[in-house]
């Protein structure tokens, strides 16, 4: 991935993009939910792109991030089938902050009473 990233990088860095007022990409950033290989940060170092994965930089990572901000995903609550998953993802819930927020958005979705009190003890587990 690396790879396609910095090509399409380098078909792009000459062009001027009109957004507001003319800008030229002039960084390339590669950043993903999953972990990098080592040729992956090797290659990247060497080309100079900015790599934010899960596992990578040290500081500054995409768990650092999200912890930061408190922005988890609903897709790392355990307490939820795959089912379950689906249905708040298709009803466009995606953080678990929007469940925190408004227990009656997953009720809405059709999932359980009981279940959407299982997964508030879990969201709040994780944000602490």
């Amino acid at each position: 991935m690396a790879l396609y990233v910095k090509a399409r990088f380098d078909d792009l860095a000459n062009n001027v993009f009109n957004y507001g007022r003319e800008r030229k990409i002039d960084e390339c950033w590669l950043v993903t939910n999953t972990k990098f290989s080592e040729q992956a940060i090797q290659y990247a170092e060497c080309k100079n792109m900015k790599l934010v994965g899960w596992n990578y930089p040290q500081k500054g990572n995409l768990q650092d991030l999200i912890e930061d901000a408190g922005l988890h995903p609903i897709t790392c609550l355990r307490s939820i089938s795959r089912t379950e998953e689906q249905m708040l993802l298709t009803a466009g819930i995606v953080l678990c902050k929007s469940i925190k927020e408004d227990p009656q958005l997953a009720i809405d979705v059709g999932i359980h009473k009981e279940k959407v009190k299982e997964m508030l003890k879990e969201i709040n587990l994780i944000s602490n």
